[in-house]
Order: structure tokens, then sequence, then C-alpha cells
């Protein structure tokens, strides 16, 4: 295999998203990425690894049961704002409580309840919106010192 992937430059936030990216490849999913974060970022190393990592996860998940198989992912940081929002086709009606789907809910992610309680306790917000197979979450945060 070639050198590590370099996404961003924010070590952490990189680490997790060339990860995706190489697990987007192994599945047939086609990942779209563009982001831009600096290497430093307010936001808790592990709160950044959640969001990104369920975000991910849990498009993949779609992905793979959708015809479409890319993955749009844009992340950066805007106006002191670091902003996420990935979109991903999905198959059939999505639950309006996206509760998963999964039968053992134990083996699960925390899924969106814990990314939007990461996005508050951040001061920030998660949206989530559910249209024409489409799913799209974008997570705003507001940056301390930015």
């Amino acid at each position: 295999m070639g050198g590590r992937r370099i996404l961003c430059e924010n070590e952490v936030a990189n680490i997790v998203l060339a990860s995706k990216a190489e697990a987007m490849d192994q599945a047939g999913l086609v990942g779209d990425f563009a982001v831009s974060l600096p290497q430093t970022l307010s936001v808790a190393d592990t709160d950044l690894c959640a969001l990104l990592g369920n975000a991910l996860d849990n498009a993949m998940e779609a992905a793979l049961q959708a015809e479409d198989k890319r993955i749009t992912v844009r992340c950066r940081v805007d106006k002191g704002l670091f902003m996420l929002r990935v979109e991903n086709a999905v198959a059939g009606e999505v639950r309006p409580d996206l509760v998963t789907t999964k039968a053992d809910k134990s083996a699960h992610g925390f899924g969106l309840p814990g990314m939007r309680e990461i996005a508050q306790r951040c001061g920030g917000s998660l949206e989530t919106r559910a249209e024409g197979g489409r799913f799209e979450l974008v997570a705003c945060i507001p940056l301390s010192g930015g």
C-alpha cells in the first residue's frame, strides 16, 4: 500500500477519516472527501473522533444498502465554526427517529443521539434531513478562541 492518506492537517481527524476512506474503498463505496481542518481544534479529540467516526459509519451502513454508493464528506472550519456535512443515499424509508435497525442494539455505536449530545455540549448543533432518497447530517460547533 502507498503512503498514508492525508485528507487534512488535523492529525486526529485525519486518522479517523483516512481509516474510514480505506473502509469505504474496501466496501466498494465511493468516498468524496473535501476536508480542510487546521492542525489544532478546540474540539476535544475524543469528541472529534466520535463525531467523525459515527457519522461515517452511519453513512457507510446506509450506502451499502442503497444503489448510489457515493458518500460526500465536507468538513472545514469557517468563521470560528467547525462544520461537518455528510451526505449519502438511503434505501427505502428512513425512520424519523433514526433508531438503529440492528438486531443487537448493544453492538451498535451510540449513533445520532450521542452525536447530537456532543454537538450540544460543545455549544453547537447537529441537524439531520432525509429527502429524495438522500440523507444529510450537518454538525456545527463553535470553536473557542477561533
